[in-house]
């Protein structure tokens, strides 16, 4: 089958012990059937400490220390199975992270997501403008019709002739819906999902009010399309099996709007948007809930 890729794709790597937040930490990494075979064979010292970090069961996974890090990561941040073993004896989970896939009948699309301290380097600062050459000749109906509805938000957000909050309102109207987002009822909701770090509920606490200025300013108007681009890229498809395209297109217009007034608060781009991502993106009851109800 085949498989499109965005064209900042090729420029990841995973940068080990140099990353800050770690995805070895605070998640329970379940562990492939043909991946726990390799391991079970695995023979001497090396096969025998590896699996000594295994929770063997229904739903083997890796162990976690009282700190909640992977039995694996290691005190400099590098991962003892790559440096015993190599890449290539990693389980699935680990190998694809932070990639996720957008299904259609004939193709698949790979994307990075902004979980990831490095994918969110490369994704926010970004030069050129977003493209995929996903192939619509390989599309059922209902598929091309999605794609041209999200060739058209690209086209909007990609269109530098306009400061980013007037590509925001006209997106907003092409899917039938105003760009206006009340940031006390936005935080109220965002803080009644699942909440992992209690960083995240700290910011949102701390939000009292926004202006949009942030919007008008040409430094950020770069960094808020390559951001809305991303949101679109990873969440639109989706809409194919429901046909929830407004709703989709207003989630991700709500999610750079809520990270405009966390960033005009004095936050960090790029950390707030791998914090917004790690909450929201990777639990489908929080998805759910926001398409819902945004």
């Amino acid at each position: 089958m085949k498989t499109y890729t965005p064209n900042y794709y090729e420029d990841f790597s995973c940068i080990a012990g140099k990353c800050q937040h770690s995805c070895c930490i605070g998640w329970e990494i379940d562990i492939d059937e043909e991946t726990l075979e390799l391991y079970d064979a695995m023979e001497g010292k090396e096969g025998k400490k590896l699996r000594s970090t295994i929770e063997y069961g229904a739903s083997p996974h890796f162990k976690l220390t009282d700190s909640g890090k992977c039995a694996n990561l290691r005190k400099d941040g590098l991962c003892q199975i790559i440096c015993d073993h190599t890449e290539s004896a990693l389980c699935d989970i680990c190998a694809d992270h932070p990639r996720f896939r957008n299904f259609f009948e004939e193709f698949t699309e790979v994307g990075l997501g902004l979980c990831c301290e490095e994918a969110t380097r490369i994704i926010i600062n970004q030069e050129e403008d977003f493209l995929i050459n996903t192939d619509p000749k390989r599309c059922d109906d209902e598929e091309r019709f999605c794609l041209k509805l999200r060739t058209k938000a690209f086209t909007i957000l990609q269109n530098k002739e306009k400061s980013i909050k007037e590509r925001f309102i006209e997106l907003s109207k092409e899917f039938g819906f105003s760009f206006r987002f009340d940031l006390t009822q936005l935080v109220t909701l965002y803080l009644s999902l699942e909440r992992l770090d209690e960083s995240w509920t700290d910011y949102l606490e701390e939000l009292k009010g926004f202006d949009e200025k942030i919007f008008e300013d040409k430094a950020f108007a770069k960094r808020f399309e390559n951001l809305a681009c991303y949101f679109v890229f990873r969440h639109f498809a989706d809409g194919i099996y429901d046909g929830d395209y407004n709703e989709r297109i207003k989630f991700c217009l709500a999610s750079c709007y809520l990270i405009g007034a966390l960033i005009q608060s004095g936050k960090n781009i790029e950390e707030v948007a791998r914090m917004y991502s790690s909450e929201v993106e990777y639990s489908e009851e929080n998805m759910e809930k926001l398409i819902k109800e945004v």
